[in-house]
């Protein structure tokens, strides 16, 4: 059982199985351009079949969008076991297009397009699994060159666009910009672009790609995002941005089980998630929601793990990673998850406050992933370790013992049920707190992690509190 959670054991007078008290069923909810969804669903509904049979998952796309011209939905529902759901997400993601476009200068003015079934281009299509289509622009000056594939299929389009550039441009491949664009809702648009553009900022210096989002204060609420420069670079910023939006994961906790604030607010600030806990009406159960975004969809399932008092979160790390996940060493300055925790989908803005400050946290030091119990348990004394953890009783154990922080820094679980510490709850609150301090004493004094967290602002890039009430302002969530 984790630390922070208690049965009601005087309910039933006895500890409840685990079997009664915890359900292996989750919903994800994801955002995918409407647009997109018949191409993931491919013909006679083909490839989500295939996802679904593969992860015995049930995938849900909105039937509102069938009948409701006027306002499109991109929620995708997937409900199933954690690592079947998990498996489907990516699954998901890599059956997006890639569309690569550039703008194709031509000589004479009426010099014709280029025949897209040539030899040359053919070769091009087949060798690398993309199709090739030309759009005349005005006054026939050029032509925009379109090049299509498959998010799963990414290193093979950017080769291939860069051969077909390469064919039709000669010399001038270099120096052609290639762009591409993302359907992104327009509620996410302010946060995903972050306080003053800084996450946007940060991803156009870290890509070399220039990013443009709609005018906010436009009426029309338009919801393409541009983006151009190299190849790579275009790709590299696509697949961060994908990394930017929104995942709601939401699942049932029996109501026997009580959750102390304190320990949401650690696992909130710990796992960098937002996390909402309320009962259901007339059942036996309470509805749990954590928010977060794509970038960081394994802490989610960390985060049940922990509420659920689980041994394993149920996924497991790919050993390869995929194609669509954001790029290791890139962190989302401007991105609060806690603060703006309306980043959900509708009517999932549940609102979840403690009485605990989860915003005022220092990670800049740690280069972890939002905050951690070492912001919570500075000091080098063992009794002000155990009161933080709401263990005072156990201290007078410990000094009869002789056992000082660097001591207990090095108790295992069979050390600690020696030393008399017969309750389960107690003894997983002291592990965790010996591996949260143990990681993060060796993330301080790693160089590497203190220059990056410097020069980025720390991994999860907080906001100064000021801005909390803005952002939640602005997207009319809270």
């Amino acid at each position: 059982m984790q630390p922070g959670l208690r049965w009601a054991s005087k309910k039933f007078g006895r500890s409840l199985p685990f079997d009664y008290l915890l359900s292996n069923r989750v919903t994800l909810k994801m955002d995918v351009s409407h647009t997109e969804h018949s191409h993931v669903i491919g013909k006679g509904g083909n490839n989500i079949k295939k996802v679904m049979e593969e992860t015995g998952c049930h995938i849900h796309f909105p039937d509102s969008n069938r009948n409701n011209q006027a306002e499109k939905s991109n929620q995708v529902s997937i409900a199933g076991q954690p690592a079947g759901v998990e498996s489907a997400r990516v699954r998901i993601r890599e059956l997006l297009p890639l569309v690569l476009m550039f703008e194709l200068p031509i000589a004479g003015i009426l010099q014709p397009i280029p025949d897209p079934n040539s030899p040359t281009i053919q070769h091009i299509c087949q060798t690398y699994n993309i199709s090739v289509s030309f759009k005349q622009r005005s006054r026939m000056y050029g032509a925009t060159v379109i090049v299509r594939g498959s998010q799963n299929n990414t290193s093979a389009v950017k080769e291939g666009t860069a051969m077909l550039l390469e064919h039709l441009a000669g010399s001038l491949a270099s120096a052609i910009p290639v762009s591409t664009q993302l359907d992104i809702a327009a509620q996410h648009h302010l946060f995903m672009m972050g306080r003053n553009g800084s996450n946007i900022k940060h991803i156009m210096q870290r890509t070399g790609a220039q990013i443009h989002f709609p005018d906010p204060s436009n009426p029309q609420k338009k919801s393409t995002v541009y983006l151009q420069g190299t190849i790579e670079s275009v790709c590299l910023a696509r697949q961060y941005l994908m990394g930017c939006l929104p995942l709601v994961l939401m699942f049932d906790m029996k109501e026997e089980i009580e959750v102390e604030p304190q320990f949401i607010t650690q696992l909130m600030e710990q796992l960098d998630v937002f996390i909402s806990i309320k009962p259901k009406p007339k059942q036996p159960s309470k509805s749990v929601i954590v928010k977060s975004v794509e970038r960081n969809a394994l802490n989610m399932y960390e985060a049940r793990k922990c509420l659920l008092g689980l041994e394993s979160s149920g996924v497991i790390i790919a050993s390869n990673p995929s194609t669509v996940s954001c790029p290791v060493g890139l962190s989302c300055p401007g991105l609060d998850i806690l603060s703006s925790a309306g980043l959900g989908l509708t009517g999932l803005a549940e609102h979840y406050l403690s009485s605990s400050n989860y915003m005022d946290c220092i990670s800049s030091l740690t280069g972890s992933n939002g905050c951690n119990l070492n912001s919570l348990f500075k000091g080098s004394d063992l009794p002000e370790l155990f009161s933080k953890l709401g263990l005072g009783k156990y201290t007078d154990v410990f000094q009869q013992q002789e056992i000082d922080l660097q001591t207990f820094l090095t108790l295992t679980d069979q050390d600690l049920k020696e030393l008399g510490i017969t309750t389960f709850g107690a003894r997983r609150k002291m592990l965790l707190a010996i591996s949260e301090l143990n990681k993060n004493r060796r993330k301080l004094f790693d160089p590497s992690n203190i220059r990056a967290s410097f020069l980025e602002g720390g991994a999860s890039g907080r906001l100064p509190r000021q801005y909390h009430s803005d952002i939640a302002s602005v997207s009319g969530r809270w």
